[in-house]
C-alpha cells in the first residue's frame, strides 16, 4: 500500500482528496490531526507519541505504535488498530473494528464495540466490552475480571488472571482459557474447544486441561 508524507502545510482540499483513496496510507505523524475529515478512507500511520482525532468517525487502518495514548473519542468504524504503546486506550464510540492492539493499555473500555477482529489487551487489569457480540481472539490475561454479556462467538479468550468470568450469551469459541477463574458463566455455549478453568464452579460444560499456549509471534509493521 503506497504511503504518502502530509503535514501542516498541505491544502485541506488535497488533504481531503487523498483522505478519500483507501488504497494509500497517510503518514501524519507531523500533521496536526484535527484537520482529518471526519470521514476517511485511507489508513493512517504516525510515528508521534500522542495520537488524538476528536473528530475521526471512520478509518482505515490506524498504525500508531508508538503512541502512548490513544483518544478517537468519536471513532465507530475502522480498520486494524495498532497502538501497541499506548498506556492509555479511548475508543468509546468504536462499534466496529479489525484487530485492536492495545497491549501496553491499562484498562481497555469499549462501551459501544459489537465486532472485532482480535483484540489484544494482556497489560489491562479491566476488561469492558459489554456490547461486543463477535469477536475472534481476545487477550486479557491481566484482567481480573472477565465480563462480556452480550458475546455471542469468538475465537480463543485467554483471561487466565480473572476470578471471575462471565459470557451468557456464548455460544461459540474455539477455546477458553481462564486458569485462575473461580466461577465461569457460559450457560449457552454449545461449541467449544478446550475450556481450562480448572478452579471454577462451572455453568457450562466441564472443563478439561489445555495445552501450553506459546507467544502469538505477531509483526504488525505497516
Amino acid at each position: 500500500m503506497p504511503s504518502i508524507y502530509v503535514n501542516n502545510s498541505i491544502e485541506q482540499s488535497e488533504l481531503e482528496v487523498l483522505a478519500k483513496n483507501p488504497r494509500l496510507t497517510l503518514d501524519v505523524s507531523d500533521l496536526d490531526l484535527t484537520r482529518l475529515p471526519k470521514d476517511v478512507e485511507a489508513s493512517l500511520s504516525t510515528y508521534a507519541e500522542t495520537f488524538s482525532a476528536p473528530q475521526l468517525q471512520t478509518s482505515g487502518y490506524i498504525y500508531a505504535h508508538s503512541a502512548t495514548n490513544f483518544s478517537a473519542p468519536q471513532l465507530q468504524k475502522s480498520g486494524d488498530i495498532y497502538a501497541d504503546s499506548a498506556r492509555t486506550f479511548s475508543a468509546p464510540q468504536l462499534q466496529k473494528s479489525g484487530d485492536i492492539d492495545a497491549n501496553s493499555a491499562t484498562n481497555f473500555s469499549a462501551p459501544q464495540l459489537q465486532k472485532s477482529g482480535n483484540i489484544y489487551a494482556d497489560s489491562a487489569t479491566t476488561f469492558s466490552a459489554p456490547q461486543l457480540q463477535t469477536s475472534r481472539y481476545i487477550y486479557a490475561n491481566s484482567a481480573t475480571t472477565f465480563s462480556a454479556p452480550q458475546l455471542q462467538k469468538s475465537g480463543y479468550i485467554y483471561a487466565n488472571s480473572a476470578t471471575n468470568f462471565s459470557a451468557p450469551q456464548l455460544q461459540t469459541s474455539e477455546g477458553i482459557y481462564a486458569r485462575s477463574a473461580t466461577t465461569f458463566s457460559a450457560p449457552q455455549l454449545q461449541k467449544s474447544g478446550d475450556i481450562d478453568a480448572p478452579n471454577a464452579k462451572s455453568s457450562a460444560r466441564p472443563a478439561r486441561p489445555a495445552p501450553d499456549v506459546g507467544s502469538s509471534g505477531r509483526d504488525f509493521t505497516p
